[in-house]
């Protein structure tokens, strides 16, 4: 079974480093760049 996990985060290069480890450890990852994206 798949771990999600959304990512809060306005800076790409933050946002792109935590996506990489977390791909890593077999999360799927999302990104969303602020909180109202994160709701859409």
């Amino acid at each position: 079974m798949a771990r999600n996990i959304l990512v809060v985060e306005d800076d790409n290069n933050i946002s792109n480093l935590i996506k990489m480890y977390l791909d890593k450890e077999g999360f799927d990852v999302r990104i969303a760049a602020d909180g109202g994206k994160a709701v859409e």
